[in-house]
């Protein structure tokens, strides 16, 4: 039913989850997720150790900065065709999704709860000043709503233009906060 190899278990049935030491991990865009799982005496074991809580936001940092780096080199291109400009709205997609995570990782490991959505993880990173414009990050998510269910040639230029001049700078300013957050974690004092 299930191959294993080294103590980690891909199942048959479901190829995307694999389990290792008796953690189940699904996985996602992003990599694998713990979940809790019934250890084989029947007792259930926790989702994760504290060490692991703690780096998750870091690791969700490390996926930011590599769309934030494609993000970036895209808003290169000095007059993007069609294509070019779906690039940089699917980079732009994935770089807000990636903030938003990042900053719900980072505000739980910091003990804050009932962060259920992105619009509510927005304001409490802005009323704990990891971003500085809560406004523009509502906008932000408001337009990225809207671009999934509406296109056009014409709607495509302008989100470029609001991505390059408006949005990434919101995103190069976290990408600056939560590098410094991460330096402070990386600290002695924090080990």
């Amino acid at each position: 039913m299930s191959d294993t190899l080294n103590d980690l278990v891909f199942t048959e049935s479901l190829p995307n989850q694999m389990i290792h030491n008796g953690v189940l991990y699904q996985q996602y865009q992003t990599g694998f997720r713990y979940n809790s799982v019934q250890n084989r005496t029947g007792t259930k074991q926790a989702s994760r150790d504290m060490h692991d809580q703690d780096i998750r936001w870091q690791q969700r940092q490390e996926n930011f900065n590599k769309v934030f780096a494609h993000l970036e080199q895209a808003l290169t291109v000095g007059e993007p065709d069609i294509l070019q400009q779906a690039g940089i709205i699917q980079f732009f997609e994935m770089t807000f999704e990636l903030s938003w995570k990042m900053l719900k990782d980072y505000l739980e490991e910091q003990g804050f709860e009932q962060l259920n959505s992105p619009r509510t993880v927005l304001k409490k990173a802005f009323e704990v000043g990891l971003i500085a414009d809560g406004h523009a990050w509502l906008q932000i998510l408001q337009d990225r709503n809207l671009m999934a269910h509406t296109y056009d040639e014409n709607t495509a230029v302008v989100v470029t233009q609001l991505i390059h001049y408006t949005y990434y700078p919101l995103f190069a300013a976290l990408h600056q906060r939560m590098m410094a957050e991460h330096e402070q974690t990386d600290e002695p004092d924090h080990e």
